[in-house]
């Protein structure tokens, strides 16, 4: 059964392997310099290191390669979503802004799922600063959402309910 968590995710994977594909279909796009295959390559890459990231959620419990896969995500893909103009290829800049709301969606309830778990925590931390280092991977960028997803993450938990609401009213008072 899909859960939300699981769904979200889903949904980055799917969006992130459309636009493999789509640069896989058209690789120059019209310009001059022709790096829509190397793109497109990458781009079914990341969209299976995601698939096989669901496939650890749903197996192990362990979220840190989704929340790692979205942070890299919206460092790397953000800017670029937000300064892209329209034009011509306005689906591909809509579809583009969506993949980065979705990511930053699933960066807060993946970050929701490795809080309480500490080790995974510090793990995911030393990757993302790892990751800070690598110009490629979304820079400093990586680290800095890593940092704020993972606060919004603790405040969503320390939030939510312990034991989940009862289905049964209030007993009546006279």
């Amino acid at each position: 059964m899909p859960t939300f968590f699981v769904g979200v995710h889903g949904a980055i994977v799917v969006l992130v392997a459309l636009f493999g594909l789509l640069f896989l279909l058209n690789p120059c796009g019209g310009g001059d310099l022709c790096l829509g295959g190397v793109v497109g390559v990458m781009a079914l890459g990341v969209a299976g290191l995601g698939a096989i990231a669901i496939a650890i959620w749903q197996f192990r419990r362990r979220a840190s390669p989704l929340f790692v896969l979205d942070c890299v995500l919206i460092a790397v893909l953000g800017s670029i979503a937000l300064t892209m103009p329209g034009g011509p290829a306005a689906l591909q800049v809509f579809a583009l802004q969506l993949l980065v709301l979705l990511a930053l969606l699933g960066a807060a309830i993946a970050g929701r799922a490795v809080i309480p778990h500490r080790i995974e925590a510090v793990v995911t931390l030393a990757i993302l600063a790892a990751l800070a280092t690598q110009r490629d991977a979304g820079g400093i960028g990586v680290l800095i959402v890593g940092l704020i997803a993972l606060a919004l993450g603790w405040s969503l938990a320390r939030t939510a309910p312990s034991s989940p609401p009862t289905a049964e009213p209030p007993p009546a008072t006279s």
